[in-house]
């Protein structure tokens, strides 16, 4: 009966998977998904108490472990840890290399996470990615500035609106692992130029 169980929800978390992929949150169907899963309308709800809790269960994970890298990244820049331009840049190839590792394997998730969530509990994750990545950018390129002027503060959003849409714009348009791969590594090297910035400054 376990088993049964065990089963029933991951064919569940399959269907809800293509349904949010193909409508999004706020265009998709509990119905459609029992029906894909092969089960009642009603039946669903003994797994799931709502849609948003079923669309947590699926993208939740996504969530945590994108944030946690990206939070990291923030941490390490926030510390100061770095002594110089290449351990900084050690460190974003790290940083990227998890993260194209993670939109490979869960890029549809991803997809769902920052382009599909509108109204769930998540739909705000595109918002806090890129404002954390302002953050990353303004004490990369402008270390120990404290509050930026207008002029620096609209530079870095610029730059951070780039990489969060360049992921976005990926996410809805590649499938193949290798052009992920290639059009990520394309990202990073707009980070990279971040931190020349930063050393043409400290020249």
């Amino acid at each position: 009966m376990q088993t049964l169980k065990e089963e029933i929800h991951d064919r569940i978390l399959s269907a809800a998977l293509n349904e949010f992929d193909q409508y999004g949150y706020s265009q998709s169907s509990m119905r459609r998904i029992a029906s894909e899963a092969g089960i009642t309308t009603g039946n669903i709800y003994r797994y799931f108490g709502s849609k948003d809790e079923l669309f947590q269960a699926l993208i939740r994970p996504t969530y945590l472990t994108f944030m946690q890298l990206i939070l990291t990244l923030k941490e390490e820049v926030d510390q100061d840890l770095f002594k110089d331009i290449p351990e900084q840049m050690g460190l974003v190839d790290e940083t990227f290399s998890r993260l194209i590792t993670l939109l490979e394997e869960a890029r549809r998730e991803t997809k769902i996470l920052l382009t599909q969530s509108e109204g769930s509990s998540f739909e705000h994750a595109k918002r806090e990615l890129t404002d954390i990545i302002v953050q990353i950018f303004s004490s990369v390129m402008f270390p120990g500035q404290g509050e930026l002027g207008p002029t620096d503060r609209t530079a870095v959003t610029i730059l951070a609106l780039t990489i969060v849409e360049g992921v976005c714009i990926t996410l809805q348009t590649v499938s193949e692992r290798e052009q992920i791969r290639h059009s990520f590594l394309e990202l990073a090297a707009v980070f990279a130029a971040g931190l020349k910035e930063k050393a043409a400054r400290q020249c």
